[in-house]
Parts: structure tokens; sequence; C-alpha cells
């Protein structure tokens, strides 16, 4: 079984190592091999845990440019790598990441409960952003009864508080004599 390398530096550090062991001179060969023996033992793997893993497309759905953000967030995360390539399914709610299984696992877990988690934080957000700017009309007479903890009230008013002020002016109307 192929074990998964997570950081990407020592991948490509023992690639570069491996690929001199192979091409270099003798001398270059002789501790390029004698470097990737003790860096693999450092780290308690050996040449096949370092066998390429296939890459595949793998397919997350995003239904909105922030879950897209987020995706490439996280896919960035995992991957360390900032330029990653990516294809759409034709309704462009479908991205897809070329990744190994180990990545695909844990972008999916991240993912999950990152988007969980922002569209939580966007709801109070909204609600926050409503309260700030009072966009609302005189309340019932018998709406007397607040949904929300003390906590969730602080939390909203330190949102609010976060915010700019905006000054909508009516308009008036031209003045005909």
């Amino acid at each position: 079984m192929t074990a998964s390398i997570p950081d990407t530096n020592l991948r490509k550090k023992i690639k570069s190592i491996s690929e001199m062991a192979e091409r270099g001179t003798p001398n270059e060969k002789r501790v390029a091999a004698q470097k990737l023996k003790e860096l693999l033992k450092k780290h308690n793997l050996t040449i096949d845990d370092f066998a390429e893993e296939k890459q595949t497309v793998c397919f997350f759905s995003c239904q909105t440019i922030y879950e897209r953000k987020l995706l490439f967030q996280i896919a960035y995360k995992v991957t360390n790598e900032a330029n990653t390539h990516f294809y759409k399914k034709s309704s462009g709610k479908q991205i897809g990441l070329e990744l190994r299984k180990a990545e695909k696992i844990e972008i999916d877990r991240l993912y999950t409960a990152y988007k969980k988690q922002l569209e939580k934080e966007f709801s109070q957000m909204f609600s926050a952003f409503v309260q700030k700017h009072q966009l609302f009309g005189e309340p019932p007479e018998d709406s007397g009864n607040c949904e929300l903890t003390l906590e969730e009230i602080a939390k909203l008013v330190q949102m609010m508080k976060g915010m700019d002020d905006l000054k909508v002016y009516k308009e008036l109307p031209l003045f005909n004599p």
C-alpha cells in the first residue's frame, strides 16, 4: 500500500534527490543516493511510499462564487499549490480538481465542514447587515418575543460595529411652480 506524503515540500525534495540519484554523474548519483537513504530513514519512509500516486479529476459542487473561492482556498491549503488547474462542468456548478486520493479525502472533509460554517456565518452577517441599516418595517405589536440569546445578540452587535455606515437619502420631488 502506498503511504501518502502530506508535506508537498518533502515530496518535491525527495523527487529531486531521487532524480539526481538516477541521472547525475557517478559522484552525484552516489551522494544523492546516500542523501535519499538518510532522508527516507529520517521520515520513516521507503522509496515505495514515495511512488507517485495517480491523480484523478475529482468534482465538487459549488453553488456560489464564495463556495468556489472556499474550495480553491482549501485545495491550496491541502496541496500547497496556489495555481491549481481546474475543470468546470457545463452547468458551472461542478468544479473538478486533479488530486491524489488522500488529497481528495482531506479536501472533501474540510470543504464539507467549512461550507456549513460559511453558510451559518453568512446568515449571521446578513442579519447584522439588516439590523445595521434598519432594513425592516415597524414590528407588529405582539412581536415581543426575541428568538436570539444574549450571546447571539452580542455577536450581531459586534458584527454591526464592524460595518460601514451608509446614508441613503430620499429623493425630493422636483418643484414645478
